[in-house]
């Protein structure tokens, strides 16, 4: 608001790039409220970095027609398909022919609660491993929730370092993305998953129907529905070659 002011004063252009907040899906101090409207209708140029943000700063608004997206992207040499993933696997004492169901990102109950409800059940599907990247508020929690399953093939890793990235998609056969709240613009891991060429799993929220398409390079479930989780991973962990095409479609997508 502070740089949209200033521009205006001083009689330049400002572009502001909109990201989630801009749908106020929580909520806000009337201030935040109005520190959106001023900006959304003011600044000279709107960026988002998906679809759907754009159109939650239009909600906003924003002028539709002076506004663009511009997706994040992601390096296509350092994600790759091809890396070797088995000494990833093997620090974690992961045994060779696993199927590894990965997900990334800050351990928040808004990202990780439907997978953790669907732990047992997954854990039902035969020669499934899990590993969970992140770290976060809620840590201790995910914790606990790993340890309430008694899950020896569920490998809660914490933060996972920016060089570890490649190897830990090259490990990964299935990436599970679950936001829960409108606020999610398009997250990085899954678009890094499919240059890696990596099936993805997410559902029909925010921007992620903007990065898989459903039964071409990935599966939806349905938001917040752990047992529609299940289902979709029971049909891509038994299935080598769907993930195999699926995740060659990813590369090209990313």
């Amino acid at each position: 608001m502070v740089a949209v002011t200033e521009a205006l004063e001083a009689g330049i252009p400002s572009v502001l790039v909109a990201y989630g907040e801009t749908w106020l899906s929580q909520p806000a101090h009337v201030r935040s409220r109005k520190a959106i409207d001023f900006s959304a209708t003011r600044a000279t140029w709107i960026v988002s970095t998906s679809e759907h943000c754009r159109r939650g700063a239009i909600s906003r608004g924003a002028d539709p027609n002076r506004s663009s997206v511009i997706y994040a992207g992601v390096d296509l040499d350092r994600f790759r398909p091809g890396l070797d993933g088995r000494p990833f696997r093997t620090a974690h004492g992961i045994p060779e022919g696993a199927v590894v169901v990965s997900v990334l990102g800050l351990a928040l109950r808004t990202k990780l609660d439907t997978l953790l409800d669907a732990l047992t059940p997954v854990l039902d599907i035969p020669n499934v491993y899990l590993l969970i990247g992140g770290t976060g508020a809620d840590a201790s929690y995910l914790r606990e929730q790993i340890r309430s399953v008694g899950g020896d093939r569920v490998k809660a890793l914490g933060f996972v370092p920016e060089d570890d990235l490649p190897s830990f998609y090259a490990a990964t056969d299935v990436l599970v993305v679950s936001p829960k709240t409108v606020v999610e613009c398009m997250g990085q891991s899954m678009k890094e998953a499919m240059a890696c060429g990596r099936t993805v799993v997410g559902p029909q929220l925010g921007g992620v129907p903007e990065a898989i398409d459903d039964g071409v390079n990935g599966l939806f479930f349905e938001p917040g529905n752990p047992a529609d989780l299940v289902r979709v991973l029971h049909e891509l962990v038994p299935n080598t070659a769907l993930r195999q095409s699926m995740g060659a479609r990813g590369r090209q997508i990313a």
